[in-house]
C-alpha cells in the first residue's frame, strides 16, 4: 500500500494486527472538508461536497457535518428551497437569500404583486410574473387590463369581468350580457335574469 501524502494529509499511521497473519493496515487523517479513501493500493484524501464540512464519501449524501447555513438532514447538508443558508429545514428558517427575494421574519419572500424583488413592498419589484408588465419597480397593467405585456390599455392580454378583449384592448361589454364573446348585445351567449336570448 502507497500513501498519497498531499496537503490535504494531517496525519497517518500504520496498525499492525499480530493475529499470527502479520496484516499491516494504513489509515489516513485529512483535514476537515476532505475524506481518506483508497484506490487502488493509494489511500489519499479527496474533497467532501461543498455542503458538508465533513465527510465520509464524495456525494452530498456523504455529509458527517455541515458548512455554516447548512443543516445536516439524513447525512444531507441542506436548506429548504427558498433559502441561500438557513438554521433548520422549513421555509421559515432562512438566514440568507438567493438573488431576487427579500428576507422578512427567516422567510425569502416578494410582495405578491412581484415575481423578483429587492424588498417586500410592491414598489420592491425587479422582474414580474407572466401577464405583468414592470413599470419602474411596480408590476401593473392598465385599469382596463387583467394580464399584459404592456403599461397602456392597448396591451391586454385579457380583461376583467364585465370586459372583452378586441385588439389588445379590453371593452366594456353590453350590460344586457352575463357572458359574451363580444361587445354588444348582439355577441351575447347568456343573458342576465329577465331577459331573453
Amino acid at each position: 500500500m502507497t500513501l498519497n501524502t498531499n496537503q490535504n494529509v494531517i496525519d497517518y499511521y500504520y496498525l499492525n494486527i499480530a493475529d499470527g497473519r502479520n496484516i499491516v493496515n494504513c489509515f489516513l487523517a485529512c483535514q476537515s472538508g476532505y475524506y481518506a479513501t483508497l484506490n487502488g493500493s493509494t489511500y489519499s484524501c479527496v474533497q467532501c461536497n461543498s455542503n458538508c464540512l465533513t465527510c465520509s464519501g464524495g456525494t452530498s449524501s456523504n455529509c458527517l457535518s455541515c458548512v455554516a447555513g447548512k443543516v445536516l438532514q439524513s447525512s444531507t447538508c441542506m436548506c429548504h428551497a427558498d433559502c441561500l443558508t438557513c438554521n433548520g429545514v422549513n421555509n421559515n428558517n432562512c438566514l440568507t437569500c438567493p438573488s431576487g427575494k427579500f428576507l422578512q421574519s427567516g422567510t425569502c419572500m416578494c410582495h405578491a404583486d412581484c415575481l423578483t424583488c429587492n424588498g417586500a413592498n410592491s414598489n420592491n419589484c425587479l422582474t414580474c410574473p407572466t401577464g405583468k408588465f414592470l413599470q419602474g419597480s411596480t408590476c401593473m397593467c392598465h385599469t382596463d387590463c387583467f394580464t399584459c405585456n404592456g403599461a397602456n390599455n392597448s396591451s391586454c392580454l385579457s380583461c376583467s369581468s364585465g370586459k372583452f378583449l378586441q385588439s389588445n384592448a379590453c371593452i366594456l361589454c353590453n350590460a344586457d350580457c352575463l357572458t359574451f364573446y363580444g361587445a354588444t348585445n348582439i355577441n351575447c351567449l347568456s343573458c342576465h335574469t329577465g331577459k331573453v336570448l
